[in-house]
């Protein structure tokens, strides 16, 4: 259920918004810009406060994420506070990576795309071949804890206005037309 109420209610909202405003005043700086040519320079750069601690925030998740997923799968690896040492080297790992710059960045995001997306080309192509009747050897597993389920679905539906503080050749008459494509995505998964 809350794979269909949470884009209705969030994604398709938020793009639609950030299409409108895009299309309406392109230049970059988003919502920053947005609120400061609505309301004033101290509200705009209370968004812009708002908007840096919101993506502290937003970044912690994802190492959070990583550590809770690597307990579940191998408890023995994140036991005895190791988990902390884990999270943090992740962060530190991202962090030199960034200072390599936005075109080493940018080819290793291909490569791990790839990376990421190779077990579930393998999987289905395996499917294709070693079809099943339908049920066959499916069996009930228990319930396990589930803290990133909530957590992980309001990731996946995060960051449609990202696009309005970089992008200003989505802007113009681009951004309608492209937005609804973008939503779309995580709704196939």
């Amino acid at each position: 259920m809350i794979l269909l109420v949470t884009p209705a209610i969030w994604s398709l909202p938020t793009a639609f918004m950030v299409s409108e405003l895009a299309s309406a005043l392109p230049s970059e700086g988003g919502y920053y810009v947005w609120v400061t040519r609505a309301m004033g320079r101290f509200w705009g750069f209370q968004e812009a406060w708002l908007s840096l601690a919101g993506s502290v925030f937003d970044m912690a998740i994802y190492p959070t994420l990583f550590v809770d997923y690597l307990g579940h799968f191998a408890p023995a690896l994140t036991a005895g506070g190791r988990g902390i040492w884990i999270g943090a080297a992740l962060i530190a790992m991202c962090a030199l990576w960034n200072l390599l710059g936005a075109k080493t960045v940018g080819g290793s995001s291909l490569a791990l795309t790839i990376v990421l997306l190779a077990p579930f080309a393998i999987l289905a192509a395996y499917a294709g071949f070693h079809r099943a009747a339908l049920g066959a050897g499916a069996r009930a597993t228990p319930q396990r804890r589930h803290s990133g389920r909530h957590t992980r679905r309001h990731v996946d539906y995060m960051g449609w206005d990202n696009a309005s503080t970089i992008a200003v050749k989505w802007t113009g008459r681009n951004a309608p037309i492209r937005w609804p494509w973008a939503v779309r995505w995580p709704w196939s998964r």
